[in-house]
């Protein structure tokens, strides 16, 4: 049974006969009817009354109930539509459809007719209303999410790109912009995050080699902005649609200039560390051939002295020759009693030895000096083709003092080796720490008061695509504990004050995140420890 208690209902027909019929059949189900003659009086009547349902017929006189039916959509959508009409042309169905009506009815009307169209329109109605209300809130909603998206965006640190296979920008935020004001959406990214801008997609683009596999890549660039060069670490990733295309590349900057600055300061704080950790060594290191020089020196100079005044007799011999007219025997006898004197025989012998020796310790000098002048060198800002037996050497050189009283080393270096494009200082201080730490280890073994020398072994070799360094101890070793945590910032098994934990932390964001190598250990308890270092020739 259709129920219309409290319905209120404005019935429109100009023929009284249809207005009563009408509305004793809504009120016979509770509903509340009020009835208009005309347009202008139904008009009247929703201005000042609230009504849940206008049932009008479609022709009449004056203005047609289209008139009414466009009047109550435009400024009362909140009561339901229901139209009448004699007429079943295909036309007029049309006209009352394209009004926009919950309902229509034919004349002449019957009772259930009349009741299932104004039940179907309320619900319908009410449906309507409650999907155009939820699209509300949702177009609300998605409003706050993309003021709130475009919020973040614009106040992220980074700069964030979204770009089409075409490479046209379609997003950018207020941080890109900053720093390249051509990157606008429509612009290709080549024409706007390159200054000077470019007509071609850049030499080796990872946002088309994105596009093609769908991969994510992670790159460093420099770049010129609005304030000058800067370094950036660029993260490309596809963004996939529905059917898994890829429709899009998100481009992420971040401004890593300050950063790597602070590395670099923090690398070359603990080269220098690591300098003064040497420097009582390399002082001793210099100090034993600079001795032996003083006291070659000054032997070779009364050497020369004694020569002098040798020299100094035969002249004076000679000129008694002529002035004295002395026998030959005499000056003979003079001549060797000199030469007895200043011991001629055992400077011929020993002053060769003393300038060979002199001559050696000036090259170990030069040696250890040139050697720490490449060790405490700032790092490179960019890759140079390095020699990677000459850095060992001279690591080696630089860090003697530290192994040369309880280790044996032994460079097994191929002399094929090709250049490789490396930051030379940092791998110096890599083999260092490596060098230094086995020691430690064969210390820790022995004793500090042991006259036994360990053992310490530096390899290089190559692949068609590595070259690979080795260093091997025969230590303490390390149990599987230490090893899962040796290259964690600040961990340290050794005494307070005696290291840092940095320098295996160091060693490894050198290898692997800067030169995209690889640094493996292997170690065992009593036996030692070898660490290998893998580094790509191109």
């Amino acid at each position: 049974m259709i129920n219309l208690t409290n319905t209120n209902i404005l019935v429109v027909d100009d023929e009284p006969p249809i207005r009563k019929l009408l509305a004793r059949k809504l009120e016979a189900v509770g509903a509340c009817c009020v009835s208009a003659n005309s347009v202008n009086n139904a008009i009247k009547l929703l201005t000042e009354k609230s009504f849940d349902l206008l049932i009008t017929d479609y022709q009449m006189p004056l203005n047609t109930g289209g008139v009414l039916l466009d009047y109550a959509k435009q400024h009362h959508p909140q009561v339901t539509r229901v139209a009448i009409t004699g007429h079943s042309t295909k036309t007029i169905v049309k006209e009352i459809l394209d009004i926009g009506v919950y309902g229509y009815l034919l004349k002449p009307i019957s009772g259930d007719a009349l009741l299932i169209t104004i039940e179907n329109a309320l619900r319908l109605h009410h449906y309507e209303k409650r999907i155009n209300d939820q699209q509300t809130i949702i177009t609300s909603n998605l409003a706050n999410r993309k003021n709130q998206s475009e919020a973040i965006m614009n106040n992220l640190h980074l700069g964030v790109v979204l770009v089409t296979p075409e490479m046209r920008i379609i997003e950018v935020n207020r941080k890109m912009r900053n720093w390249f004001p051509a990157a606008q959406n429509g612009v290709s990214c080549f024409e706007s995050i390159r200054i000077p801008a470019s007509d071609t997609v850049c030499s080796g683009c990872r946002v088309t080699e994105c596009f093609k596999t769908g991969q994510t890549f992670e790159v460093k660039k420099d770049l010129v902005t609005v304030d000058g060069m800067k370094d950036f670490m660029v993260t490309i990733s596809p963004i996939l649609s529905n059917s898994n295309t890829i429709d899009a590349c998100l481009i992420i900057y971040e401004d890593i200039t300050t950063k790597l600055q602070i590395e670099q300061e923090l690398q070359q704080a603990k080269k220098l560390e690591s300098v003064g950790q040497l420097a009582a060594g390399i002082a001793h290191e210099i100090n034993s051939p600079i001795q032996y020089i003083g006291d070659n020196v000054n032997f070779i100079k009364d050497s020369i002295g004694d020569l002098n005044q040798l020299i100094e007799y035969f002249r004076n011999s000679v000129d008694q020759l002529d002035d004295r007219k002395l026998l030959p025997d005499d000056i003979k006898k003079s001549v060797e009693a000199a030469v007895e004197d200043a011991d001629i025989e055992y400077l011929a012998e020993e002053l060769p030895t003393t300038l060979s020796q002199t001559i050696d310790g000036i090259k170990r000098v030069e040696k250890i000096v040139r050697a720490m002048k490449e060790f405490s060198h700032p790092g490179e800002k960019e890759k140079v083709l390095s020699n990677i037996n000459n850095i060992i050497k001279s690591t080696t050189t630089v860090c003697r003092n530290e192994w040369k009283y309880v280790a044996d080393l032994e460079l097994n270096l191929d002399g094929n080796l090709p250049l490789i494009p490396c930051y030379s200082s940092e791998i110096s201080q890599v083999i260092l720490n490596m060098v230094v730490n086995a020691a430690h280890g064969i210390t820790e073994k022995e004793g500090r008061s042991s006259t036994a020398l360990g053992s310490i072994v530096i390899s290089s070799s190559q692949n068609d695509s590595f070259v690979f360094i080795k260093i091997a101890d025969n230590g303490v070793g390390m149990s599987d504990e230490i090893q899962n945590k040796m290259f964690e910032p600040f961990y340290t098994t050794k005494e307070i004050g005696k290291g840092t934990g940095q320098g295996l932390a160091i060693s490894k964001r050198v290898i692997v995140d800067e030169h995209n190598g690889k640094l493996e250990c292997s170690s065992k308890v009593g036996v030692g420890t070898e660490f290998t270092i893998q580094l790509p020739i191109a």
